[in-house]
């Protein structure tokens, strides 16, 4: 069973927190058993129940008797637990039943925790319950919970790390107000030297490839244009991040530069524009900012996402399993708080899937590059990127095998060079 978090933050042990439970439990009960599955029986003499701990602060009530009313002691139990729990599911077997009171007090209890309803059959629920998710499964409805606990905690770890508290994030924020100006722009960054020094490097790097060296903030903005600068920012708050808080994760940072680096080289098969190349090399760096997030927040339990995927499962589905969530989903939320490009959300959310849609995007080489990375040189299980191949593919009337067998072969020169670059690091 997964540790839990307790309300101030700190890691109990599963025996921690059952110790606690049973102290708060045991002078409004007549009788509580421990069973080795971790689970409490909780024996009164008329209205038996059993309580389950998940994990991740999670808690279900389990009934027994045959109808539960709204004086059964398993209701009674939910405003308890309350007080220690804000994350309960409440599970009626297929032989249980509500009377129509209990409707009430759940609305109540509702509005103050998160509580999700287990049951099979419309006729155990005699009340409407539009104000409770319900599921037919328990470990359904405990997987809901752990997402939404999960992705708040990575948000709120992630709330005062730096890219919050840096002027590259607040400059960001501006650039989406629509009625913003160059000359403005162009002020706030001339009050931060670090800025100049980057937008400057960035301008006169080899990927844009400028003849003619660009000197001032003013000529930086009128050759990167908005789009640029906002392209600027987020690889400052992304590196910044690399160098501080995901520090400790070397090969997923390293496979985030190499699918930039691939996505890049794939794109240039198709267009030449500088401002869209530089798009997909800032989605090809933050596509697995999700997988980071969860990583930094739950080192411990993504171990466990690693063994699974060993064992053959995708990478979404291993850590839907251990976290409810996966990282996509995480990495979307991410985007939406950090107000990133919509670009950046969309491969983000989409990296891991393809469809006809995808074509012609930003996010279109970057699946591309991705999927080819987890499948031919990381040997983990991923989706196909044969149906993206032919898209890149140069040879005119092409067969879909062909294009598989000259894309691949272009990723693996591209590869095998970013490599001789990153020599130290692989």
């Amino acid at each position: 069973m997964l540790n839990v978090m307790s309300s101030t933050g700190k890691l109990h042990s599963p025996q921690h927190r059952k110790k606690e439970l049973l102290l708060f439990l045991e002078s409004e009960v007549e009788c509580i058993m421990l069973n080795n599955e971790g689970k409490m029986d909780i024996l009164s003499a008329e209205h038996p129940f059993l309580v389950i701990d998940w994990g991740f602060g999670i808690l279900e009530v389990i009934n027994i008797d045959s109808l539960i009313d709204g004086s059964h002691k398993a209701v009674g139990a939910l405003n308890l637990f309350a007080h220690k729990c804000q994350n309960i599911v409440f599970t009626l077997p297929p032989q249980c039943c509500f009377t129509a009171d209990v409707g009430a007090q759940l609305r109540v209890l509702s509005e103050k925790i998160n509580l999700k309803l287990v049951y099979l059959a419309d006729y155990q629920v005699p009340f409407q319950h539009d104000f409770l998710e319900s599921f037919n499964s328990s470990e359904d409805a405990v997987l809901r919970l752990k997402g939404a606990i999960v992705i708040r905690k990575i948000i709120k770890d992630l709330v005062d790390v730096t890219p919050f508290r840096t002027s590259a994030f607040n400059l960001l924020e501006l650039l989406n107000k629509p009625d913003i100006s160059f000359d403005y722009i162009e002020k706030c960054i001339n009050e931060e030297p670090l800025l100049i020094a980057r937008i400057l490097q960035v301008a006169n790097s080899a990927f844009y490839m400028r003849r003619n060296a660009v000197e001032d903030v003013q000529q930086a903005l009128s050759y990167l244009g908005l789009d640029g600068i906002r392209q600027v920012l987020v690889q400052l708050m992304f590196h910044n991040l690399a160098t501080t808080y995901f520090s400790q994760q070397k090969e997923k940072l390293l496979h985030c530069e190499c699918c930039a680096y691939l996505a890049v080289k794939l794109a240039e098969r198709k267009s030449k524009d500088i401002h869209f190349l530089g798009k997909v090399r800032v989605a090809g760096l933050l596509h697995d900012l999700g997988s980071l997030a969860l990583q930094f927040s739950y080192p411990d339990e993504y171990a466990k996402v690693a063994d699974l995927i060993k064992s053959h499962s995708s990478t979404i589905q291993a850590e839907r399993s251990v976290f409810g969530t996966d990282h996509c989903e995480v990495g979307v939320r991410i985007c939406g708080e950090w107000k990133l490009p919509d670009y950046v959300k969309s491969c983000v959310a989409e990296h891991h899937a393809f469809t006809s849609a995808n074509n012609e995007r930003v996010n279109t080489p970057v699946i591309c590059a991705n999927a080819f990375l987890n499948l031919e040189i990381e040997q983990l299980p991923s989706i196909d990127y044969a149906p993206l191949t032919k898209f890149f593919a140069l040879t005119p009337n092409i067969s879909n095998n062909e294009a598989k067998m000259e894309v691949t072969a272009f990723l693996y020169a591209a590869w095998k060079s970013f490599k001789a670059e990153h020599e130290n690091s692989l």
